[in-house]
């Protein structure tokens, strides 16, 4: 699904760059509590 997004603004990531950004956020705490602030839910 990641590869298959448009590229948004003048520089994007390459599709291996954007996953590992995706696991850093789904996994750090940080993120968990400001989605948890904000009632974003995570499903897998």
């Amino acid at each position: 699904m990641i590869q298959q997004l448009p590229a948004e603004g003048s520089v994007d990531l390459p599709p291996g760059e954007k996953r590992k950004d995706l696991v850093l956020v789904s996994v750090s705490e940080p993120y968990s509590r400001l989605r948890e602030a904000l009632g974003i839910q995570i499903q897998v």
